[in-house]
């Protein structure tokens, strides 16, 4: 869930007066109890048994990695519930959030690497128990070409980021099949090698797909955010388009689309004032799925498209400049399948 600043909370339920009390009375009165250090991944039951205690913890994180802090359970006397504070490595105050009984989910991205602390501070000088959970990010790649990755998240609020290789105007899809989140879904995140964010798409139950031609070479990710406290686990698949073909005079080529939203591309020779035809003999893309022909001329501007569906079908371009150009294959929406295309010779004009 990504927002500006040191802090991302889904939930803080203290009113801020009574916090504020908390933080600048009860630190100073109450005894301090080194807890010792968490493990990563690994619930520690934090519980405070004496009347004006706190109780510490340590924690050791890495800059600009996103963390979460996961709390569940508890119990506290007079039903008062108490705060953890957060406090960065070099001792300064960064922040707060109330817990009692119900989950609650704090994450963040700290600006410092080192070891931070957490502090559990009863309200009402009460005694009881919360449960406390910290983890780091899944991260999986760089993934190249052709390359999957799956991933897993296994505490509530942890995001999952998987990393891969991108080539400037070269169009590539992520295909993210074998989705599965209990209680929610998530978000999936696209992030430019620069840290901007470009795109969010639903991740949900069933498969998706994600495709675009990078601005920028470089490494990218892609930060699969659950949400509601959702854990789940998902597969990315890098998947480039598929090589281009030189067509010929009168010669069928077939192509076949496996993964959502690659695309494919054809070459061909052309003469200015002349006329193509291609000849679509099978088209294939499934229950109601079709896919377009996008016609380019040498300079790379878009000329004109041919609409392919389930049956065969003619297509024709009339050059306006000669040399080589360029036809995308680019199936539409989540469609898959296959065709079967051949140019016919070029027709000269007829003489008047």
């Amino acid at each position: 869930m990504k927002k500006p600043g040191l802090r991302i909370a889904t939930l803080i339920a203290a009113p801020l007066v009574l916090a504020m009390m908390v933080l600048g009375a009860q630190t100073a009165s109450a005894a301090e109890v080194k807890g010792g250090k968490l493990t990563e991944g690994v619930g520690t039951k934090a519980e405070i048994k004496t009347k004006d205690t706190t109780l510490a913890y340590t924690f050791a994180v890495t800059k600009g990695r996103h963390v979460t802090l996961s709390t569940s359970g508890g119990r506290w006397t007079n039903d008062s519930g108490a705060l953890w504070k957060l406090y960065t490595p070099g001792g300064e105050w960064a922040d707060w959030w109330f817990v009692n009984k119900d989950p609650h989910v704090y994450e963040f991205t700290p600006n410092a690497t080192g070891d931070w602390k957490l502090v559990l501070a009863p309200l009402d000088n009460a005694t009881g128990w919360s449960m406390i959970t910290y983890a780091s990010d899944v991260v999986a790649g760089p993934l190249k070409a052709n390359e999957s990755a799956t991933v897993e998240n296994t505490v509530r609020g942890q995001n999952m980021v998987v990393k891969f290789g991108a080539t400037k105007d070269q169009h590539i899809s992520l295909d993210v099949t074998a989705t599965k989140f209990k209680d929610g879904k998530a978000i999936g995140r696209l992030y430019a090698p620069d840290g901007t964010l470009v795109e969010n798409f639903d991740v949900a139950d069933k498969p998706t797909f994600y495709d675009f031609s990078p601005l920028v070479t470089g490494e990218w990710w892609l930060t699969i955010d659950p949400q509601d406290f959702a854990k789940g686990k998902a597969t990315v698949n890098l998947v480039p388009d598929l090589a281009p073909v030189a067509l010929k005079d009168d010669t069928a080529v077939t192509t076949t689309i496996k993964s959502r939203g690659q695309n494919a591309s054809y070459t061909f020779s052309a003469t200015a004032g002349t006329k193509v035809p291609f000849s679509v003999t099978k088209s294939d893309w499934g229950k109601d799925g079709s896919a377009h022909l996008y016609f380019y001329r040498p300079d790379g501007v878009f000329i004109d498209h041919c609409v392919l569906g389930s049956k065969p079908a003619t297509c024709a371009v009339y050059p306006t400049a000669s040399g080589t150009w360029k036809i995308s294959l680019d199936p539409q929406g989540a469609a898959t399948g296959s065709v079967t295309i051949s140019k016919g010779k070029a027709v000269a004009p007829t003489a008047q």
